[in-house]
């Protein structure tokens, strides 16, 4: 099949026209290292609001969350938060790392959890995680879709 001239200039055009919007649409999404700050930041303030809502907006709905045995989706992480919270657990990030990929990022972040207000930190009921979190570009947002953690030493935290 033969294209016109006319038909050509029209199939160019709209060609160049969705590669236009693409790279428009891929500049609308903020940096990871700026994106995954404002993530964070909001997901503390649920978390010192007791709003699980507002944390799981921030969660893709493909998460999993590796616990060293035992394995949660967003639905678990969801219940676990929920309790976490309405018991009062306080958590503070002490340190992050961002390490950038292509529309991925993974940030390690130590935290410190306690509960009681500032006594329960200092009468001991506090424990300290190193949380690994791999974001990924959805859509327009970066989400977090995996999360391992372990035990971080307490004594370096406090």
């Amino acid at each position: 099949m033969k294209l016109s001239a006319q038909r050509l200039a029209i199939l160019v055009g709209t060609l160049a026209l969705c590669v236009l919007v693409i790279r428009w649409c891929r500049s609308r999404i903020l940096p990871a290292p700026e994106a995954i700050q404002i993530a964070l930041d909001d997901a503390v303030a649920g978390a010192e609001n007791n709003d699980v809502s507002r944390i799981m907006q921030h969660i893709s709905a493909d998460f999993r969350l590796d616990l060293g045995g035992e394995v949660l989706d967003r639905r678990g992480l969801k219940q676990r938060l929920f309790i976490l919270l309405r018991r009062g657990v306080s958590v503070e990030i002490v340190t992050q790392d961002v390490q950038e990929f292509d529309n991925a990022a993974t940030v390690t972040l130590v935290v410190a959890m306690w509960s009681g207000g500032l006594g329960g930190a200092a009468s001991g009921d506090a424990t300290a995680r190193e949380i690994e979190l791999d974001f990924r570009v959805e859509g327009s947002d970066w989400k977090v879709v995996e999360a391992r953690q372990r035990a971080a030493n307490i004594d370096d935290v406090f």
